[in-house]
């Protein structure tokens, strides 16, 4: 979009539409807040984490802050700069988790946690990541060969109803 001019209808629509529809304002990254989110503390400590993300550029447009009527629970809605499955979108919940809510809540009595598109696809990655080396060491390098020693001639029991099915056997000589 940068090569073009200005001046392109096509263009200025273009950026209409992603400054006004931007897929942080579908799926933002949810702040959820559990405590007394009416006290001082709690008040403060959102207010200096709109603060933060407000300068940062992966982050876009206003936070949305709401609380449920008991006051014990409180959602901020913060829209990011890109699509969800996006690394900038799973950095930002990086960012959040590790930089911007630890310094915002220091000291404040309330349970913070990260939620949303870009949180649930960090969080899968991450989870992926861990145990495809898991399912590729322990399950296929040791569970399956114990398992096909142990139970020897059953692991290639057919049941009747396959028995439709072509017998291919090799023995010594084929092959």
């Amino acid at each position: 979009m940068e090569a073009l001019p200005d001046s392109y209808a096509s263009k200025q629509g273009y950026l209409i539409l992603s400054r006004e529809f931007s897929f942080g304002l579908l799926s933002p990254a949810e702040v959820v807040v559990d405590g007394d989110v009416n006290s001082q503390p709690v008040q403060d400590a959102v207010a200096r984490l709109k603060q933060e993300v407000s300068g940062d550029t992966a982050f876009y447009g206003a936070p949305k802050f709401e609380a449920n009527s008991a006051g014990d629970l409180a959602v901020l809605s913060i829209p990011v700069s890109s699509s969800p499955d996006t690394p900038e979108a799973t950095g930002a919940v990086t960012k959040l988790r590790q930089q911007y809510i630890p310094t915002a809540f220091e000291g404040v009595d309330a349970r913070v946690l990260v939620d949303g598109a870009p949180a649930f696809n960090l969080d899968y990655f991450t989870m992926t990541d861990n145990y495809v080396l898991l399912d590729a060491t322990v399950v296929r390098s040791v569970l399956v060969p114990s398992t096909m020693e142990l139970l020897g001639d059953w692991n290639w029991y057919l049941p009747k109803w396959l028995s439709w099915l072509p017998d291919f056997r090799m023995g010594q000589g084929d092959a």
